[in-house]
């Protein structure tokens, strides 16, 4: 069960053990929670079509600018890049491994 099932189930079960007065409060919750991950889920859905075409992230500014643009996203599905601590090291080495290939072919010596 993974940290949402458990977050929902929790709630759930705060909401049959308290007193009747207090249900709208939890009902208040559960809404706000599954709010919460419809939208978390509308943007795995863009991610998961980010790794099958990176240009999904891409508004025509190149590779680098669709990072940015995946890292802006990330944030919006409050996703901080704490934690996403290996990803990042990946991302980073990636776009250093680019712009070492865009020295290579572009700039002369």
């Amino acid at each position: 069960m993974g940290q949402a099932e458990r977050t929902g189930a929790r709630i759930a079960s705060a909401r049959e053990r308290i007193h009747p007065d207090y249900r709208a409060m939890i009902d208040d919750w559960q809404e706000r929670f599954a709010a919460d991950q419809s939208f978390r889920r509308l943007h795995l859905e863009r991610f998961e079509r980010g790794a099958a075409d990176p240009w999904v992230f891409d508004d025509g500014s190149g590779p680098l600018e669709a990072c940015a643009a995946a890292i802006v996203a990330a944030s919006r599905a409050r996703i901080l890049p704490a934690d996403l601590g290996p990803e990042g090291k990946s991302l980073m080495a990636r776009i250093a491994a680019y712009a070492n290939g865009l020295r290579r072919r572009l700039l002369s010596r």
